[in-house]
């Protein structure tokens, strides 16, 4: 039962996410409520129930520390992982400001050229652009210099319009890139760069299949796929193709990215990590691959099986031993002593070779107690025998009186006084038989007796026989205390001197007959 219910902690450890403790948690208590009842037999001796739930709650407790231990790792594995791969997308914006910096600076080496200088071959090194115009004044394109194939702009076209004429209007001294917007040139995800000189005012397109070629570098570099994602979350470009992820919902990734959340994305899992700065006006999502925590988890986990496995074995084995060894005996042991308590008689004898010098003790004691209990039964019966005897077939009435001077027990010669039988006496007190004036007498001793005032007493009083007549008896009574000290009954012996007391009374007459004889003779 115990190695069952440890398999079935360690498979729900095994089925449960551990980056989600409170179901992995859940799953562990859960299994210890349907376990429980296989902990132990609870027909079995107590001592094997409490040693096997004992047992079993160990081994629940060291399979929940287990778990904790692995949760706790798991976790700082997590954070030591997002946090390395979170340095790595910080590396994703100094590497893109590079690219982008490199590309503005290769647009002013541009502008700073004479117009003989902007020949073709020129042209070609600026390989960051798709497009270079110049633009006149009023927002017009002058001369296109570099253009796109089956671009819809031509000379004189405006381009004062939407968000490209906001962005040519609000210009500052340096060059800045634009928002990602849509192209005039071909509809497309565009970016553009325009540097005002001497000469006027010069834009560029920036080539996004140059932005798109350093995306899928560092994506293929890193094993980490990159994503240039608008304010409204759709992809405008990415650096894995596979991935086909058209938008991103950025408000609901925002939050501090965890491995217990992960997007679903190309047949794997991964953790978004959204730059907090706008790149070319979107963010950079940089998508960690679970794959690596779920591979450490797994070796983790296989680790803290193996470690359970060996601990169960070794339970068993040790609960195998501890069984045949100690468990055994004792249950022999136990059942021998139910016996001895029940009054059964021993049969034959435990088996003296013990491993344990304690044990072989334990048996030993046990015999020479037996043997000494089963002595004093046998005396005790003996002299409850005896006892008995003498109490049934004295020629004396005797009684047994509680406390509260009930009678308890009497014999024969006490109903041969009283004239009542056996079981009505035995339900009566002694005051119920004695006469009026001598009511005193028995709750007189029997309160002294009680306090210590004396054990013993004899007394005559006077009780009523069922016919009606008074009887004169003699009482000896004396208190039976048990190995306390304390009051338990009174043993008393109750013999009829009425014919004493005839005979008494009669002397007495005698001899007052005789005196009154003689007064008169020595008068005569």
């Amino acid at each position: 039962h115990i190695i069952g219910c440890a398999v079935l902690t360690v498979v729900a450890i095994a089925a449960a996410d551990v980056a989600r403790p409170a179901r992995a948690l859940n799953a562990l208590l859960g299994l210890g409520l349907v376990c429980s009842p296989l902990l132990f037999d609870a027909n079995g001796p107590q001592f094997a129930v409490t040693l096997s739930l004992g047992l079993a709650l160990v081994l629940l407790l060291i399979a929940a520390i287990l778990f904790l231990a692995i949760w706790f790792a798991m976790d700082r594995m997590s954070r030591d992982y997002l946090a390395l791969r979170l340095a790595d997308a910080n590396k994703v914006e100094l590497f893109i400001d590079k690219q982008l910096d490199d590309a503005r600076q290769d647009f002013e080496r541009f502008g700073d050229l004479t117009e003989s200088q902007r020949v073709p071959e020129v042209l070609r090194l600026l390989g960051a652009f798709s497009d270079l115009y110049r633009v006149d004044g009023e927002l017009r394109v002058a001369r296109i210099y570099k253009g796109s194939a089956q671009s819809r702009v031509f000379t004189g076209f405006s381009l004062s319009g939407g968000k490209l004429g906001s962005y040519l209007k609000t210009l500052d001294e340096r060059p800045a890139f634009s928002e990602m917007m849509r192209g005039y040139e071909d509809g497309a995800p565009s970016v553009y760069l325009a540097l005002r000189t001497a000469d006027g005012l010069y834009l560029g397109r920036l080539n996004l299949d140059y932005v798109q070629g350093f995306l899928s570098e560092f994506s293929r570099f890193a094993a980490t796929p990159l994503m240039l994602v608008a304010s409204d979350g759709f992809v405008m470009l990415s650096g894995d193709a596979n991935l086909k992820l058209p938008s991103i919902d950025l408000k609901h990734w925002a939050r501090v990215p965890s491995a217990s959340r992960a997007l679903d994305a190309g047949g794997q899992d991964w953790i978004p990590l959204i730059s907090k700065r706008l790149v070319l006006g979107a963010r950079i999502v940089t998508l960690i691959p679970t794959q690596p925590l779920e591979t450490q988890r797994a070796t983790l986990l296989f680790a803290s099986l193996g470690f359970l496995a060996g601990m169960i074995a070794l339970v068993y084995l040790k609960n195998r031993r501890l069984n045949r060894l100690i468990l055994q005996p004792i249950a022999v042991f136990a059942e021998r002593m139910r016996d001895l308590e029940q009054g059964r008689p021993l049969v034959g004898e435990p088996d003296t070779d013990q491993r344990f010098a304690e044990l072989d003790s334990i048996h030993t004691r046990f015999r020479i107690m037996a043997e000494a209990i089963a002595h004093r039964e046998r005396s005790l019966r003996e002299s409850e025998e005896k006892f008995r005897l003498a109490f049934d077939n004295a020629n004396t009435g005797m009684c047994l009186v509680d406390l509260q001077g009930r009678l308890l027990q009497v014999n024969d010669k006490m109903t041969a006084i009283f004239g009542y039988p056996r079981q009505e006496l035995e339900e009566m007190t002694v005051n119920d038989l004695a006469v009026p004036e001598d009511l005193d007498l028995s709750p007189a001793y029997i309160r002294h007796a009680a306090h210590g005032d004396g054990d013993t007493a004899t007394f005559e009083k006077r009780y009523r026989h069922r016919q009606g007549q008074i009887i004169d008896c003699q009482v000896a009574s004396s208190l039976v205390r048990d190995a306390q000290g304390q009051p338990r009954y009174f043993i008393s012996q109750v013999q009829d001197i009425g014919a004493r007391k005839r005979y008494e009374q009669e002397l007495q007459q005698a001899r007052d007959a005789a005196e009154l004889a003689n007064r008169a003779k020595s008068a005569f």
